[in-house]
């Protein structure tokens, strides 16, 4: 019996140390495409001054419409102190709701480029998907649309 011991635990290890690997790939394959991701990206563009990195965050049909508004606040200091992601519940998706994200809520300090006032906000935004991939519904900080 004890020369069975070492092949089993060896072939436990090899399993449990591919389970481990195949965590961390999907953990990094679905990192870049996280709401938390998508809302970083969104304000790095904007403290940058790139309106156009800021837009491709949003739905292209939105794009258009928060063009202006997105170029009069781009080249602010923007802090993301936090972001909160809301998914379904597991009673909800064992209902059939979609397991995607509902909304994302953002923790902001503000730094306006003009007169270094400073506030706070925490802006609550949709997620919408189309064709597969993730977009903020509209911009956060935005005056929610009618």
């Amino acid at each position: 019996m004890s020369r069975l011991g070492l092949p089993i635990a060896l072939a436990l290890l090899a399993a449990f140390a591919l389970a481990i690997a195949a965590s961390t790939a999907a953990d990094v394959r679905s990192r870049s495409a996280s709401p938390d991701t998508l809302t970083r990206r969104y304000f790095s563009a904007l403290e940058a001054g790139n309106v156009e990195g800021a837009l491709e965050t949003l739905p292209p049909e939105a794009r258009p419409h928060w063009s202006e508004f997105l170029e009069n606040i781009a080249g602010n200091q923007f802090r993301v102190n936090g972001i909160a992601v809301r998914w379904p519940s597991l009673l909800d998706r064992a209902a059939g709701a979609s397991p995607t994200p509902i909304d994302v809520t953002v923790f902001v300090a503000v730094t306006q480029l003009v007169d270094d006032d400073r506030w706070e906000a925490a802006p609550r935004v949709p997620i919408v998907t189309r064709d597969g991939k993730s977009y903020l519904a509209w911009p956060p900080l935005a005056p929610e649309p009618d």
